[in-house]
């Protein structure tokens, strides 16, 4: 299996982008930050907060996906509570799309959330 990561800066100052390629479990998590100008004393976005802290919770690999996903959300929950942000106001909330997938011996497990696409080329042989 051979795998292929890109990852490009959109309009922002900053990539909120974050990439988990670890074992058996790969995800790409694409953030997105609301329309206040939230940042944290480091200077770093809430879409790039979404996207860290739901990488760092696929990254624990100890789940079905759809688990890990909605571990992810709490988690993100969590931490607009700690940083007082309105996480009830949507167009405020940290948000991160995501695809992930995990091999395994004879199966493999894919999750995705909005526009984030997963490609898989069979190649014979």
């Amino acid at each position: 299996m051979r795998i292929s990561k890109i990852s490009l800066k959109g309009s922002g100052a900053l990539n909120e982008d974050a990439l988990l390629a670890k074992k058996n479990i790969f995800a790409v998590f694409d953030g997105a930050t609301g329309l206040d100008s939230y940042k944290t004393k480091a200077g770093k976005t809430g879409g790039w907060q979404a996207a860290q802290i739901a990488c760092q919770e696929f990254a624990k690999n100890n789940a079905p996906l759809f688990t890990l996903a909605v571990r992810a959300n709490r988690a993100l929950r969590r931490a607009m509570r700690e940083a007082k942000l309105p996480f009830r106001q949507k167009e405020r909330a940290w948000m991160t799309a995501f695809a992930a997938v995990r091999v395994g011996p004879q199966t493999i497990e894919y999750a995705r959330i909005c526009d984030s696409l997963i490609i898989a080329i069979k190649k014979k042989g």
